[in-house]
Formats: structure tokens, C-alpha cells, sequence
């Protein structure tokens, strides 16, 4: 994909990993806080879709979950947890061969760093045209080369 996504780019960390890391109760943290405000005005989009109390708090347990299992050496994909493949780290390929955060994973990507892994599995959902066609004229003739290129070089946290 072309265009100019991959210039102004937004901070995407996630204090409540470090929180929650540092044994902080989630009931105690500002986004339970926000999601709560959100489901109890109806703004179900703002929360992940969050319906009720129950659902918040199933959703911060399986974070918790998901971070203990971490801090054990234990990294899992996002089936492991009950959700989609589309939920596991997934990250864009910028025009310079960057990656960058797609969207989803970023609590796993955040726990990732915090808790010193050097590399982790991620999802590539998006390579910039710009990016493709440099390597296409550099030799590369297909996807899988160039996933290899992306493996063997790009994916540490």
C-alpha cells in the first residue's frame, strides 16, 4: 500500500502494562476507569466493545493473564487467550523497512519490552509499495523472500 501512513506516526505505548507489571490492582487504573465511564454512557466503540462490568472485567483478566504469562518466558499468540489471529502483534512495513505497530497486540508488544524479550512472533498485515518495489529491484522475486529478509533482520522488540 502506498500513501504517507507511515510518516506521522502516534505514540502507541501502554501504561497500564507497567502497572499492571508492578502489581497494581486493574480496578485501580485509570483505563478501567475510562472503559467503565465509557460502558456506563454507551459508548461501546471507545471500550473494545465492552458491554457490562462483567465484560471489563474479563477483559482485563485475560490481560493479566496474558502478562503473567510473559513475565514467565511464556509468549502466546492470541488464539492461546481465546481471540482472533487478527489480535496477535500485528505490524505495518514502512516505505525505510520500519516496522511499526498495526493496530493490534500493543499491550503484548509493550509487556514484550518492559519485560526485556529480545525478539517476539508478529503478524505483517501491510508493506508500503515503496518499500516492495526497492527490494523488488535489489532481486527479490517474491513475498517469501522478502519475509525472510524481514525475519531474519526486523522483528526484535
Amino acid at each position: 500500500m502506498g500513501g504517507g501512513w507511515d510518516i506521522d506516526l502516534i505514540d502507541v505505548s501502554k501504561p497500564i502494562v507497567k502497572d499492571l507489571l508492578s502489581g497494581v490492582d486493574y480496578k485501580d487504573t485509570s483505563l478501567f476507569a475510562e472503559y467503565k465511564m465509557y460502558i456506563r454512557d454507551g459508548s461501546y466503540t471507545k471500550c473494545k466493545g465492552l458491554r457490562s462490568a462483567v465484560e471489563l472485567d474479563k477483559y482485563f483478566k485475560r490481560k493479566i493473564k496474558m502478562i503473567d504469562e510473559l513475565a514467565r518466558g511464556n509468549f502466546q499468540f492470541a488464539r492461546d487467550y481465546g481471540m482472533y489471529i487478527t489480535d496477535d502483534v500485528t505490524v505495518f512495513l514502512t516505505r525505510d523497512g520500519e516496522l511499526i505497530l498495526g493496530g493490534a497486540g500493543a499491550h503484548r508488544l509493550e509487556a514484550s519490552k518492559l519485560l526485556k524479550y529480545k525478539k517476539i512472533p508478529v503478524f505483517v498485515k501491510m508493506l508500503h509499495a515503496e518499500f516492495w518495489s526497492s527490494e523488488v529491484e535489489e532481486g527479490f522475486k517474491s513475498y517469501k523472500d522478502i519475509f525472510h529478509k524481514i525475519r531474519s533482520k526486523y522483528i526484535e522488540v
